[in-house]
């Protein structure tokens, strides 16, 4: 039991953003290579600058998966909340665009890139500009991974809590039925229907069992409710001192003492 609660908590534990963190190597890698193809056969030489540009433009974005879980544990889209939570993914996702788009111009400017008419902050401004739209696009796709592993996970845990509740239930009702049936008195009874049989008193031994039936069958009796009436305590009682009677009719006499109301 313990090892499997550990392995249970380890399993909740893992940082499992890091797989989204790792997803741009992706499209990086096919982006690397598709401009050193480019370069290779469309120039005639190699542009290994453009390369490592494009390489590491999109592993910058797997530096933001931190934030974006963040974000995603602390703002979830939920009643009541769920037109606060949208306006703050989408005011942190704008501004994490545009940090990937600065971060991208200063890369960029450092491997000779952005060679256009202008200075540098036109084509800072035209560079921003246009990988705006399919970053926050990206923004959009890594958080909502970031929400459905949450929220899958979360209902992994219900799953798992329902299973131990339904487990505890059963458990409960175990210990109740055995608090219910007290084995002592069964055995007891067995023993005497088996005393009675013995010495040949068939009625006594057959009206013992029919009222040691009626006694399990309300012991074993599904309730849902956690309460009974009054009444049907005092047939199951009335039962129990029957059989009693049965078994001590020279010792045991039952006076009955109940207000009517």
């Amino acid at each position: 039991m313990k090892s499997e609660r550990s392995t249970r908590r380890d399993v909740k534990a893992q940082p499992y953003w890091l797989l989204i963190a790792a997803a741009p190597f992706i499209p990086a890698f096919f982006n690397a290579v598709r401009t050193y193809l480019d370069s290779r056969f469309g120039r005639g030489h190699t542009d290994w600058d453009a390369v490592i540009f494009t390489f590491v433009d999109w592993i910058l974005l797997g530096g933001f998966a931190p934030f974006v879980y963040i974000l995603a544990n602390r703002y979830r889209v939920r009643r009541p909340h769920i037109f606060q939570a949208l306006s703050v993914n989408f005011l942190v996702g704008v501004a994490l665009c545009l940090v990937w788009g600065v971060l991208g111009v200063i890369i960029g400017r450092m491997l000779h890139q952005f060679a256009w008419p202008g200075g540098l902050l036109k084509n800072s401004i035209i560079w921003i500009l246009i990988t705006l739209p399919y970053s926050l696009m990206l923004y959009i796709l890594m958080l909502g991974c970031m929400y459905a592993f949450t929220y899958y996970r979360e209902a992994r845990e219900r799953e798992a809590q329902q299973a131990r509740l339904a487990a505890q239930l059963a458990e409960a009702r175990l210990s109740a039925l055995r608090m219910q049936l007290n084995p002592h008195f069964l055995f007891n009874s067995l023993n005497a229907i088996t005393v009675l049989v013995r010495d040949q008193q068939n009625q006594d031994a057959s009206q013992m069992l029919e009222l040691l039936s009626d006694v399990l069958r309300q012991v074993l009796k599904n309730k849902k409710s956690a309460e009974i009436t009054l009444a049907e305590e005092l047939t199951f009682i009335e039962k129990y001192l029957a059989i009693e009677q049965v078994r001590f009719s020279d010792r045991l006499e039952v006076r009955w003492s109940i207000e009517p109301t």
